[in-house]
């Protein structure tokens, strides 16, 4: 505010409403005071701002619905960097004592569904031999997700790694992924994200096993991506167990999602938006 006030051009970057994260993380109701209050600092950072920059078209008529001026508003997805998350060839079949491989990497939270990817993996287990889930990153659910992996028996299934992964790593830890996994909860925040991570695993070329959301669906449909019943691990199981008996629709999927969506959406050139836009605030 003290820039703005100075004359000099202040970029306010959203990239999760804080009146719906909040309500992921607490139980309050949409009228309580504090989400009131979050709307309120969200619209004026937004006023005093020079431009605000958000990340999904939906996030930028929500926040021009709470007083934000339009004009002001530019999306900016974030997709994935090319030169770090390159698309990689399509694996080579794997033996019949081959592990079947799903990845999640990113931010341990109870919103991101954890807990019922962990549960789906158990379901499906005696259906794969060698599953594993690869468990990336850290966050606040970290202790309570081993603690549900060890009750379940899957110690030698479900791994975690040691914590936080600089992203430039995260790579080589897909390269033998069969499929990424996406398990949200349906939530009023969640609902509007769209995932970074799926974005990084089509850009790298994993077929994703997804939930409807209304975001994901604005992007993905049934020839990109599997989707299940969010919160259902029954449905996730069984979309696991679906994707590890059809290798063929694994690399369809992948193709399709990589292709489809990548032909349309660049970083390279959402990089080049965001400097013109720094280079015009400049020059006023």
């Amino acid at each position: 505010m003290a820039a703005a006030l100075l004359g000099r051009p202040v970029i306010h970057d959203i990239h999760d409403l804080m009146p719906e994260l909040y309500l992921e993380k607490f139980t309050t109701g949409e009228k309580h005071w504090v989400i009131r209050a979050l709307e309120t600092q969200e619209r004026w950072a937004g006023k005093f701002a020079s431009v605000v920059l958000t990340v999904e078209e939906r996030l930028k008529d929500i926040l021009a619905e709470r007083g934000i001026p339009r004009d002001k508003i530019y999306v900016l997805m974030n997709l994935p960097d090319e030169r770090i998350f390159a698309p990689r060839p399509p694996l080579a079949p794997k033996s019949s004592d081959a592990p079947f491989v799903l990845v999640y990497h990113g931010t341990l939270a109870r919103r991101l569904g954890l807990d019922i990817a962990i549960e789906a993996v158990s379901k499906a287990r005696d259906m794969i031999p060698r599953l594993e889930l690869r468990i990336i990153g850290a966050g606040e659910e970290r202790d309570r997700l081993i603690a549900l992996r060890d009750r379940l028996d899957l110690q030698e299934i479900v791994t975690f790694s040691d914590g936080f992964v600089p992203v430039e790593q995260i790579p080589a830890l897909l390269q033998d992924a069969d499929v990424g996994l996406i398990p949200l909860r349906i939530h009023s925040g969640t609902d509007i994200m769209l995932p970074t991570k799926l974005l990084e695993y089509v850009s790298v070329g994993i077929p994703c096993i997804v939930p409807k959301t209304g975001t994901i669906t604005r992007y993905f449909d049934e020839e990109m991506v599997r989707f299940f019943e969010a919160e259902n691990s029954d449905s996730l199981a069984e979309a696991i167990i679906d994707l590890y008996r059809d290798p063929a629709n694994r690399i369809l999927l992948a193709r399709q999602a990589t292709e489809r969506f990548g032909k349309i959406y660049h970083w390279s050139e959402h990089k080049n938006a965001y400097t013109q836009l720094v280079e015009r605030l400049l020059q006023k």
